[in-house]
């Protein structure tokens, strides 16, 4: 017994030091956060999109800096009668999960979130949904 007693204390101790020394692994669901945020990029890199809503569509452009993460917003002329709404729209901004504001003086007017690949879709409204695809 006494031989069974010192054994056990003696892997526990083995034990003990591996995992002092090594750290304990890292088991069981989980997500390397750091690992995920630095491959997604949150910044768009284009500044000529396509936006589409409604069977309806218009080019539009992230315009100069403002200040950090917003810019002006620069609207292809067919998009005055297609988007009434988007006449108000003079701002960009860019947020800090990778999401897209057009706003103006009454505030938000479409707001979007990443979508599959570069593409962007309104969450703001969310009826009709609008998209917003680089490279329009």
């Amino acid at each position: 017994m006494n031989s069974l007693v010192s054994s056990l204390l003696a892997t526990g101790a083995s034990a003990f030091v591996v995992l002092a020394v090594f750290g304990f692994p890292n088991i069981g669901p989980g997500v390397d956060r750091e690992a995920v945020t630095g491959s997604v990029e949150t910044r768009p890199a284009a500044t000529s999109y396509l936006l589409e809503g409604a069977a309806r569509n218009c080019k539009v452009r992230r315009g100069a800096r403002i200040k950090p993460a917003v810019y002006r917003l620069e609207l292809a002329t067919d998009c005055d009668p297609i988007f009434d709404e988007l006449g108000e729209a003079s701002y960009w901004t860019e947020t800090p999960n990778g999401g897209i504001v057009f706003s103006g003086g009454r505030g938000t007017v479409l707001e979007f979130a990443q979508s599959d690949g570069a593409q962007f879709e309104s969450v703001l409204p969310a009826r009709p949904l609008y998209s917003l695809t680089p490279g329009g």
